[in-house]
């Protein structure tokens, strides 16, 4: 390869990856200032800390003085001074940095910037195994990537093409989804005089084709896995397998068509007949041609009656029959689901699906008859609240009002939040079933958010996390949780001091029907955890900018994300509030952002600042309906636009209900749910319980 390529890639992911710290310590500095600290040294780091931007020297002075009294974690010195310091001086403290024990925190900073160094001064063996040992430390993928680019750089200047090419190969498979894997195909290649697929092995090229595939990049998947299906011999072991995921891939681009020979060919093989028939129906319903689809999933159902999916494959069958009104197939599909899989999901949503038709035409009693069945036996959860409250709404429809009142106060006792209990609780506040409407969110909120901050005595107990954590280091306190026990209430409120509020919702592990049925849980329990008050400053100042209340604002980015910056969509969605490119880069251009990048929708300022400005647009285009705003977020304003006209003057339940989107029906659900849930944490600020904006 061209030596420096590689490192200029490096280069420019070091610049990326070390000023946002920077960057995090203003963001998050009106947070961490609430930290206690458990001595007059401590106090002094942080003083230091909030004067690097302002007075840099005389943070160093504070720093040199701090090392010198012996100050315990001197890592967290070494590595102020080495970010502060000219490269020289620098030096000698990211090398104690590089040689502390336990290994510190700030190791990856400290080894990328020795490498370097090392690079530099042409000590290339050296600076390859700074890279190698980077590799393994990396705290995340963007650290592994950005060590394996530094190390094939140094093994290439060093000569060391036989390590140089296992570390291309590793990037160009485990990697394949980011750009810097391009660094690898000059050293591939090289050894493939001039062909980058031929020092591969099969399995490896396929796995760099599953990678592509899972990472949405469907179109390099194609082109990876036909070229290696054309260089595979006749009979090859992985032959189906290449073939099924070419199908798939082909299949979520819509290209139907293509997808039917390759997933015909898996299909004959039994190892993944299953999987490629359910995706050749799928595609056959793409191309309007679900008289042949459904019953082939009939069919599939039949031949593998104990597969965890048979229910789903009669039950898509049973709708595609529907949506053909093909009925006598449509019941005889919904009958055989009914009977052979009774207490599956697919079973109750074939339940709630006969009592809505009945409920549509008038028939409210048999209605509530169905929606009954459809809860009963259901464990406790959106099934089971949707089945009560429908049932609830038929009985009232039918004239019996006790009736509807046992089942509406059942419903709001089994789960005291959620979208269906909100709809019960407005309900029985106002005695209108279905008759709520949520007010318009275009009411910024001045106040900030609230935030809850830990005890000395929690720090105290957390152990070295919790040491960082009073210095302000909270990107620190995040690598070591990393390797922490990562469930229950403790470790999730170390993750939410520390900033991974999505690690805080996977440790909690808690969801909405686990709220107790009175109250509002403690903010730092793991019920509260499961809908935390994240990013507090920067959603509060998005929200304010584009005049959205946060609660709403929080609620759409919990569900989109649960708050993991770097969230990744199959669709090629990015970062807390999940754009897809096009839509970022038409935000891009309303906000002023220029230049703007996709990959910067993995900062969360960045992220709240778009999907607040988004919200905000879809807001004023549906005149601050806060469900239609929603859903547009998720489905595009055309189709909600199309949803309105159909049923214009439909109580809020019924629209919702009717939404013919699966996914955007949920999505409304959800964000309505972590509205409740955030205004009932922070009721000083609660949007659903104020009175509607004109």
């Amino acid at each position: 390869m061209r030596r420096g390529g590689a490192a200029r890639l490096a280069a420019r992911f070091l610049l990326v990856a070390i000023v946002p710290w920077a960057a995090a310590v203003v963001a998050r500095a009106a947070v961490w200032e609430r930290f206690p600290t458990a001595s007059a040294a401590e106090a002094r780091f942080r003083e230091a800390r909030g004067l690097e931007d302002g007075d840099p020297g005389a943070a160093v002075a504070i720093y040199r003085e701090l090392l010198a009294g012996g100050f315990e974690p001197a890592d967290a010195v070494h590595a102020a001074l080495g970010r502060l310091l000219p490269p020289d001086e620098a030096a000698p403290h990211w090398r104690a940095v590089a040689g502390a024990s336990p290994p510190s925190p700030f190791l990856p900073e400290a080894l990328a910037l020795l490498a370097e160094a090392a690079a530099a001064e042409g000590r290339h063996a050296e600076a390859a195994a700074h890279w190698a040992r980077l590799a393994k430390a990396a705290p995340d993928e963007d650290w592994e990537v950005r060590a394996l680019v530094g190390r094939l750089d140094a093994l290439a200047a060093a000569g060391r093409a036989d390590e140089a090419l296992g570390v291309a190969e590793r990037l160009w498979v485990e990697f394949a989804h980011r750009p810097e894997s391009r660094a690898a195909e000059p050293v591939l290649a090289a050894a493939g005089r001039g062909d980058p697929f031929k020092p591969v092995a099969g399995e490896r090229i396929f796995a760099r084709g599953r990678r592509l595939l899972d990472r949405g990049r469907r179109v390099e998947a194609v082109e990876t896995l036909r070229e290696l299906r054309r260089r595979l011999l006749p009979g090859s072991r992985i032959e189906p397998e290449v073939d099924l995921a070419l199908g798939k891939a082909l299949y979520f681009l819509r290209r139907y068509a293509e997808a039917l020979e390759p997933l015909g060919r898996a299909a004959r093989d039994p190892r993944t007949e299953e999987r490629a028939r359910f995706y050749r129906a799928r595609c056959l319903f793409g191309l309007d041609r679900g008289d042949e689809g459904a019953p082939d999933l009939v069919r599939l159902a039949e031949r593998y009656p104990r597969s965890r999916r048979a229910p789903l494959y009669l039950y898509q069958a049973y709708r595609v029959f529907e949506g053909r009104r093909l009925w006598d197939e449509a019941a005889r599909a919904r009958g055989r689901l009914l009977a052979a899989y009774p207490g599956s999901d697919e079973a109750r949503d074939a339940r709630f699906n006969l009592g809505w038709d009945a409920f549509r035409q008038g028939r409210f009693a048999e209605a509530a008859r169905a929606f009954g069945a459809s809860a009963r036996g259901a464990a406790p959860g959106w099934r089971r609240a949707r089945g009560l409250y429908w049932r609830a709404r038929a009985l009232a429809a039918a004239g019996d009002g006790q009736g509807a009142e046992a089942a509406r106060r059942t419903l709001v006792a089994e789960h005291p939040l959620g979208y269906y209990a909100l709809l019960a609780a407005h309900w029985g506040g106002t005695g209108s079933p279905g008759g709520w409407a949520p007010p318009d969110p275009r009411r910024p909120v001045s106040e900030p958010l609230p935030y809850w901050p830990p005890t000395l005595e929690d720090l105290h107990a957390a152990g070295r996390p919790g040491v960082y954590l009073r210095l302000g280091l909270d990107e620190a306190a995040r690598r070591l949780l990393a390797g922490a026990p990562a469930r229950g209430e403790a470790a999730a409120r170390l993750r939410y001091w520390a900033g991974d509020y999505a690690g805080a919702i996977r440790a909690a592990s808690r969801g909405w029907a686990d709220w107790p049925p009175q109250g509002v849980p403690d903010p730092l329990s793991a019920e509260g955890l499961a809908f935390p008050v994240a990013f507090p400053e920067e959603a509060a100042r998005s929200a304010a900018e584009a005049g959205v209340h946060p609660h709403l604002l929080l609620a759409l980015a919990h569900t989109e994300s649960h708050f993991d910056p770097k969230a990744y969509s199959p669709w090629e969605a990015r970062g807390l509030t999940q754009f897809i490119p096009s839509t970022a880069e038409a935000v891009a251009r309303r906000l002023g952002v220029d230049p703007f990048e996709p990959e910067a929708l993995f900062d969360p300022a960045l992220a709240l600042r778009f999907g607040a400005r988004h919200l905000r647009d879809l807001l004023d285009r549906f005149g601050g309906d806060l469900v239609a705003a929603v859903a547009a977020y998720n489905a595009g304003a055309a189709a909600v636009e199309r949803w309105r006209r159909r049923w214009k003057g439909e109580p809020l339940d019924v629209f919702v209900e009717s939404i013919p989107y699966r996914e955007t029906r949920r999505y409304v659900k959800k964000v309505l749910t972590a509205l409740d849930a955030y205004d009932r944490l922070d009721p000083a600020r609660a949007l659903l319980g104020g009175p509607p904006v004109s």
